[in-house]
């Protein structure tokens, strides 16, 4: 992770000055919203800590988003859409967004 950031850096000339982490509020939601998974909840959850923790002790200021399967449901109502695989990945990318 803190190479990728460091590769954004180099190639856009700027500091990178926060990183977003995505967590889920448990596994149900992992699983529905990211579908098939590489890694179970458990591990995913360990990854994401250690990451922020890496990035962190590098000075980058880290932020979790967290997903919610309601907050889904209630955004897919309100923009009047099917659930489907495109719309999860654009409800969590706009989730970083706010």
């Amino acid at each position: 992770m803190l190479a990728r950031v460091r590769a954004a850096e180099a190639s856009s000339g700027q500091h990178v000055a926060m990183v977003c982490l995505t967590d889920y509020e448990d596994e149900a939601a992992y699983v529905f919203l990211k579908g098939l998974n590489e890694w179970p909840y458990g591990f995913f959850k360990m990854v994401n800590r250690a990451a922020k923790r890496a990035l962190r002790r590098n000075g980058l200021r880290v932020e979790t988003r967290t997903i919610r399967l309601n907050d889904y449901w209630e955004w897919l109502t309100a923009i009047g859409q099917r659930d489907d695989s495109n719309n999860r990945a654009r409800f969590i990318l706009e989730g970083f967004r706010k």
